[in-house]
């Protein structure tokens, strides 16, 4: 309990962020140079390769999506970043050197990849979660539609079920990898709060960049452990980066949450297929600190089913599915989440409902 109280291994990730992002950067540009796909080039060949296409690829991701207000500021770090990358790739290699320009690309995905946490926060969200829940809970009864007199708790909504006292005892004997199905933007808030009921200390998770440019959820979720994972981004610089992270925090023993199915479900079926990039972490954090002979080696990968009777982007979902369904690949970038009334009503319908 006293874990719950101070952070446990995420407050003392934050603690040691600078170490942490210059660990991830060492351990990426160690590993890129290294590749077995890489082997017959000449390291100076490689680095221009690597931020070659890297610059490429970003340049025209940034025109495909210049992004909005609320991510303005990203964006414009990202655009100064590159900019400096091409006027560097143009000058002899004698006069700037690729490998610190490349360890500066690295160091630019760490940071934007690292999570926070504070525990203020925390306390914050773990207390005003339940009551917002049960005022929406209760609302459904005019008389109760004001914040007092409500009856009704969240506890009494949520069912449980699982070796919960089983994950407890391996969350003592190792690290844990929780791995969730995906079905709504609220699932991390959900799993949040599951944790904290079940006497655990937060976790961290990765999150879609894209849940950031929400302004209120970027302020809890930069706060609460919560590390970005871009989907825009295909370079590998970026991707090993992204891998690194990962592996690096349930190396130093942090509890990680991982969507295996990466997106939301479409068809709100349990995933059959999942991406194994990040999910392969948990074993390469295992062997690292087998290898370093720390004492907490295990990392144990334990499956979660979430299931709700609403889904506040259900819409988006459905046409998502039907549109793949129908070999016409299409994603919505933006959904309902972020629709002021369609959020109103999606309320006002969950609350005045029985189930």
């Amino acid at each position: 309990m006293l874990d719950q109280v101070t952070g446990g291994p995420l407050a003392r990730l934050e603690r040691k962020r600078g170490q942490l992002l210059e660990q991830v950067t060492s351990n990426t540009m160690n590993e890129l140079l290294r590749s077995e796909q890489h082997r017959e080039q000449l390291p100076e060949q490689l680095m221009e390769q690597l931020l070659g296409e890297a610059l490429y690829s970003e340049r025209a991701r940034i025109r495909r999506d210049p992004g909005n207000i609320f991510t303005r500021h990203r964006t414009q770090k990202d655009r100064a970043l590159w900019n400096s990358v091409h006027s560097s790739l143009l000058m002899p290699s004698a006069e700037c050197d690729r490998k610190e320009l490349l360890r500066k690309t690295i160091a630019h995905y760490s940071d934007e990849i690292g999570g926070h946490f504070d525990p203020r926060i925390y306390r914050f969200s773990t207390a005003a979660v339940p009551w917002g829940f049960r005022w929406l809970l209760n609302a459904a009864s005019v008389k109760h539609f004001m914040p007092w007199g409500l009856t009704e708790s969240i506890q009494s909504r949520i069912k449980l079920l699982g070796e919960v006292p089983q994950l407890k005892r391996l969350s003592e004997k190792g690290t844990i990898l929780l791995v969730p199905t995906h079905q709504s933007n609220i699932d991390s808030i959900v799993i949040g709060y599951l944790i904290f009921l079940m006497g655990l200390p937060p976790f961290a998770y990765g999150a879609g960049l894209n849940l950031f440019s929400n302004p209120i959820l970027s302020f809890f979720m930069s706060r609460l452990g919560a590390y970005t994972v871009d989907r825009k981004k295909s370079n590998p610089i970026y991707k090993e980066a992204l891998k690194n992270y990962s592996t690096e925090i349930l190396r130093q023993g942090t509890h990680s949450i991982f969507f295996p199915g990466a997106g939301r479900s479409r068809s709100g079926a349990v995933e059959s297929k999942v991406k194994l990039g990040l999910l392969g972490t948990g074993l390469d954090a295992q062997i690292e600190a087998l290898l370093s002979g720390k004492r907490k080696t295990k990392v144990f990968v334990v499956p979660m089913v979430l299931s709700y009777h609403f889904v506040l982007e259900a819409t988006s979902l459905i046409e998502d599915y039907l549109a793949e369904a129908g070999k016409h690949r299409f994603i919505i970038m933006d959904d309902e989440s972020w629709e002021p009334w369609k959020v109103v009503q999606f309320f006002w319908k969950f609350f005045s409902s029985q189930s």
